[in-house]
């Protein structure tokens, strides 16, 4: 997944920054960014409670009372791989199962959401790359003094210099 998003990533940079005017090119790239990263955050913060809810409940579930609460400093909340590496190997055993079966389903739940993903990129509208930059004639023409504005608002005289 993390390969297949990687590589996506930088291809809707490209799709965005293609679709829009030159104008708008700078905000529309830092939309897809902000929401990129506001995806990422939400995402990693739904996976991550619940990957750690399901662990503490086969924490829980499989390992002796004594072990859980008071036999490991700090509980099961405290389990860094130097403590699981010092404990017994039936503990050792129990604690790493229970992080494998906490997390496999983590990553089957999230299939859907990936192949969503991929139905959904079928249906951008493919457009050529853009080889030159069209700038807005308007804008130009009155950066530049070629264009001037006249009492009446609604007509717009162009002189050429």
């Amino acid at each position: 997944m993390g390969l297949g998003l990687g590589l996506s990533m930088q291809i809707l940079v490209l799709i965005v920054q293609n679709s829009f005017p030159l104008r708008e090119v700078g905000t529309a790239t830092a939309s897809n960014n902000f929401f990129r990263q506001i995806g990422a955050t939400l995402g990693s913060a739904v996976v991550g409670s619940l990957f750690a809810s399901r662990l503490a409940e086969l924490l829980t579930e499989r390992l002796p009372a004594a072990s859980t609460g008071g036999g490991t400093p700090g509980g099961s909340n405290s389990l860094t791989p130097a403590l699981v590496n010092g404990l017994p190997a039936e503990i050792k055993e129990l604690i790493i199962s229970a992080y494998n079966d906490a997390l496999t389903p983590i990553f089957l739940w999230m299939v859907p959401l990936a192949v969503t993903a991929v139905v959904v990129l079928f249906f951008v509208k493919e457009k050529p790359l853009a080889t030159t930059v069209e700038h807005d004639i308007q804008s130009e023409a009155i950066s530049e003094g070629n264009i001037f504005i006249t009492a009446d608002e609604d007509e717009v005289a162009t002189t050429s210099r």
